[in-house]
């Protein structure tokens, strides 16, 4: 994590100090669209803070977390933010220690939402229960449009 910026401007004031300098630590800007915090191994307790913040958007479209080592604790907080955030279409979560019980809280939300169309969870360690789980879910999700997963472990 080497990016840096030094200002909180544009960050709304209900955002917690903690959560304003994780985000500015990671260079991200409140208003783009786009979010990527891909390639940073973030862990469990940033990916919290990233989507506490999240909760509050109105404008981010893209979260791009591929790579950040999120694991399953991660995977929760972003099934919470999927859960009261109506303005992301695009989720990377590719390559982040996801397992089954991870990726079975991430399919349980994703059934009832229609704002998600593009999921990628290629090379995690959910196995063929995971992915069986990902086509019951596209039977039920007509929002999801785009379903990226490429692993070489499963079959």
């Amino acid at each position: 994590m080497s990016r840096r910026i030094h200002s909180s401007e544009g960050f709304p004031p209900e955002l917690d100090g903690d959560v304003v300098q994780c985000l500015e630590y990671l260079g991200i800007e409140w208003a783009a669209e786009e979010w990527r915090v891909d390639g940073h191994d973030i862990g469990v307790n940033e990916v919290e803070k990233i989507c506490e913040a999240l909760k509050l958007s109105s404008t981010v479209r893209r979260l791009a977390l591929g790579y950040a080592y999120i694991g399953t604790g991660g995977t929760r907080c972003v099934a919470d933010l999927i859960k009261v955030n109506t303005s992301l279409r695009f989720i990377d979560l590719t390559h982040n220690s996801i397992d089954t019980e991870g990726i079975g809280t991430l399919v349980e939300v994703l059934k009832t939402n229609s704002t998600i169309t593009t999921l990628w969870v290629g090379d995690n360690e959910f196995g063929t229960e995971g992915v069986c789980m990902l086509a019951d879910l596209l039977k039920v999700n007509t929002t999801l449009e785009i379903l990226r997963y490429l692993s070489r472990d499963v079959f």
